[in-house]
């Protein structure tokens, strides 16, 4: 391999990173719902080379430890991405996505004075 290709193939890593990035960021944001993300894990190769622990965490209120609990609690390897995941481990990943965001969004709608 030449330091030209090497170059070329440094460049292109860093650009998938910040398209990745920019997923993580319309997730955190509301503008993307994770669920579709791993729905598209097999059809879109930006999103199915993503780690599933990145994916968790760019979900408000998951950090690293929950996402590395929740990962364990579904006998994953914290390294899993998206694309290596089967049809059943990707409904049963959905459906706690679904049901965290679920309760997230209740307790941001509470009034705050309720005793």
């Amino acid at each position: 391999m030449t330091t030209q290709d090497r170059k070329a193939l440094l460049l292109r890593a860093q650009q998938i990173r910040q398209e990745q990035a920019k997923i993580r960021e319309s997730i955190r944001e509301g503008r993307l719902d994770p669920t579709s993300v791993l729905i598209q894990r097999n059809t879109n190769n930006l999103m199915g080379r993503m780690r599933l622990t990145y994916l968790l965490m760019s979900i408000k209120g998951i950090g690293k430890f929950k996402a590395q609990k929740l990962i364990a609690s579904w006998a994953l390897s914290h390294e899993v991405r998206l694309e290596e995941l089967e049809l059943e481990q990707v409904i049963r990943i959905a459906e706690t996505i679904t049901k965290f965001v679920a309760e997230q969004n209740l307790r941001r709608e509470q009034p705050k004075d309720l005793p």
